[in-house]
C-alpha cells in the first residue's frame, strides 16, 4: 500500500478546510450585552426610588427629603419637600455628576438636539395652524361670498319693488295729467267764447265773452299739471338711478 506524502496530505486538508462555511458565532447573551452598557447608564437607571434626607446643589440651595424620580442627560429629577424640581447634572456635587457620567459636550448635544427638536416641533405647529387658518379662511370667505351673493339679492328686489311702485305712480300721475288738461281745455273753450251782439241801430257783430271764474279753474289746473309733470321728471331720474343699482349690484363681485 502506497502512502501519501505528507506535502500531498497537507494540501489535501487545506482544500477541505477551504470549502467548509465557519460557523456562525453564538448569539449575545445578555450578561454580554449588559456589559457594553455605559455604567453611568447603569447607575441612572438604579438611582430611580433613591431617598436622601438632603441634597445640597452647587448654586447652594439646598433640597430635603429627596426622592430621585429620574435620571437622563437633562438632568435628575427629584420629588422633594417642596414639591417637585429638575436639577441640571451639572449642578450636582462631585460625586453624583461623577456617578451620574455628566459630560459637558455630551449635554451639550443633548441641549441642541432638544432645540432642533423643539424648533421643529414649532415649525410643523406654524405650518399647521398656516394650514388651519388657510382653511378657515377659505370656508369664512365662502360663507362671505354666499351671504352677499343672498344681500345682492335682496338688494335687487328691494330696488325692483321701488321702481315698480314708483312706475305705478307715474302712470296714475300721466293719466291725471291727461284728465286735468283736457278739463283745463275745456274750461279755456268755455270761458272764452264768442257771441252775436246787437247794437241800438240793429247791427251785427260778434264779441268774446269772457267767464273768469272758468279761466280761473283752467289756470289752477295748469298750475297742477306743471307740478304733476315735474314729479313724473323726478320719479324717471330715480328710477334711472335705481336700474344703475341694479346693474351694479349683479356686477358687484366684493374682495
Amino acid at each position: 500500500m502506497r502512502l501519501i506524502s505528507p506535502f500531498l496530505f497537507t494540501l489535501l486538508a487545506s482544500s477541505f478546510a477551504f470549502g467548509q462555511v465557519e460557523p456562525k458565532s453564538p448569539p449575545e447573551k445578555p450578561a454580554e450585552a449588559a456589559a457594553k452598557t455605559p455604567q453611568f447608564q447603569i447607575e441612572r437607571e438604579k438611582a430611580v426610588g433613591e431617598k436622601m434626607d438632603q441634597l445640597q446643589i452647587i448654586k447652594g440651595k439646598t433640597y430635603k427629603d429627596v426622592t430621585i424620580r429620574e435620571v437622563n442627560e437633562k438632568g435628575m429629577s427629584i420629588l422633594h419637600a417642596g414639591g417637585l424640581a429638575r436639577i441640571p447634572l451639572a449642578n450636582l456635587p462631585y460625586k453624583l455628576r461623577k456617578r451620574f457620567g455628566y459630560d459637558p459636550k455630551r449635554a451639550a448635544e443633548e441641549v441642541k438636539k432638544e432645540q432642533e427638536t423643539a424648533r421643529a416641533q414649532v415649525a410643523e405647529r406654524t405650518k399647521a395652524n398656516e394650514k388651519t387658518r388657510e382653511a378657515r379662511m377659505e370656508k369664512d370667505r365662502e360663507h362671505a361670498q354666499a351671504m352677499l351673493s343672498k344681500k345682492k339679492q335682496a338688494k335687487i328686489l328691494e330696488l325692483q319693488k321701488r321702481m315698480a311702485i314708483m312706475q305705478t305712480g307715474m302712470n296714475k300721475a300721466q293719466a291725471e295729467v291727461e284728465s286735468l288738461t283736457a278739463k283745463a281745455d275745456d274750461y279755456r273753450a268755455r270761458g272764452r267764447v264768442n257771441v252775436e251782439v246787437r247794437d241800438r241801430n240793429g247791427r251785427v257783430y260778434y264779441s268774446e265773452k269772457v267767464t273768469k271764474s272758468l279761466l280761473n279753474r283752467a289756470a289752477t289746473l295748469d298750475k297742477r299739471i306743471a307740478k304733476i309733470r315735474v314729479q313724473i321728471a323726478e320719479a324717471n331720474s330715480k328710477m334711472a338711478q335705481l336700474a344703475q343699482q341694479i346693474e351694479d349690484v349683479r356686477h358687484f363681485k366684493g374682495d
